[in-house]
This record gives structure tokens, sequence and C-alpha cells, in this order.
């Protein structure tokens, strides 16, 4: 096969692999106070790559957050639908829910009144060794938890199409350097 059809093939192949799911570890943290939290081990579900369930901090303490956590290990990009319920008398507005990439905290609830039932939808790319986390910010900590449950895929982010080509054009070339030896 000629260098340039070759380079040309890998090329397309490369271009046409789907993002892969991969399995990150994630660590819970109540912050010191007592909310909690459940996660489904990845690989439970066909459905999601993980599931998990927090329950935001009611001991008295105020300003705890709860959160599950992980470290991305490459480019990943999360991929998530969430639920959440609360009773607190100041609704969501004293119990916030959302998610952080490397600390910096990104809400998704509305403030709303009790009971405030809110879900939906999102997604976020981390970089590699960048930290994300899902979590409840409990900042009265008294008159009712709040719980949130979020579903997720966690994909592996392909190869942008400026790296195929560069890798292409290095097959090209080592099959015309290889050519010019022989």
């Amino acid at each position: 096969m000629k260098p340039g059809l070759l380079a040309a093939a890998l090329a397309s192949a490369l271009l046409a692999l789907p993002a892969h799911a991969i399995s990150v570890p994630f660590v819970f943290d109540n912050g010191g106070g007592s909310g909690t939290g459940t996660l489904t081990e990845p690989g439970a579900s066909p459905l999601f790559d993980f599931s998990l369930t927090l329950t935001s901090n009611d001991d008295g303490n105020s300003n705890i957050t709860t959160r599950y956590g992980a470290i991305a290990p490459s480019l990943i990009e999360v991929d998530f639908t969430w639920a959440y319920f609360t009773i607190d008398p100041g609704g969501s507005f004293f119990e916030a829910f959302g998610y952080e990439v490397d600390g910096s905290f990104v809400q998704l609830t509305a403030e709303l009144a009790p009971p405030a039932i809110q879900s939906g939808n999102s997604s976020f790319i981390v970089q590699p060794g960048q930290s994300f986390s899902f979590a409840i910010l409990s900042s009265d900590g008294v008159l009712g938890p709040a719980t949130a449950t979020v579903f997720g895929n966690i994909t592996v982010v392909p190869l942008p199409a400026g790296g195929v080509l560069l890798l292409s054009a290095l097959v090209a070339l080592a099959g015309l350097r290889r050519r010019r030896a022989a």
C-alpha cells in the first residue's frame, strides 16, 4: 500500500473511533458534618457508568459541603442526569447542589421554596489531573437536609482532528523515509 493511502486509511480509522467509557474511583467527603452518601460501583448498571446519592449536612453546623469526588486520569467528559429534593423551609437556597471542577462550584439547582424538587441533565469537561465532584453545600445545616441523586457516564474525549492529521502526516513521513532507505 502506498504511504499516502496508508496515512489516509489510518486517519479515517482514527476519526471513526468512538469515545470510550472509563471508570474512576470516587471518594466520599462529608466535610466534617453529618452528610451521607452512597455510590453504586462502576459497571453495576448497563445504562450508567456510576450512580451516587448525596444527603447534605443537617447537624447544626453551617457551610458544610458533602461531596463525592475523583481525579480525572485523562481528558474526560462527564455526562449526567440528576434529581434533587429538600424540605428545608429555606428551600434550595440553603442546600445548593451542583458540581465542582478543581474547587470551582457550579450550582445546578435554582433557588425554590420547599418542597424544592428539581432535576436536569448536564455535562462538563475535566482536564487530566483535575479534581471533580458532585456536591451539596448546606449553608444553614438545620431544618432539613437535601438529597441529590446522580446517574452518569464518563468518557475519554477522543483525540482532536488536528491530532489525527498530525499523526497521519507522521505516518506518511515515516513511510517515505523507509522507502528512500530501501
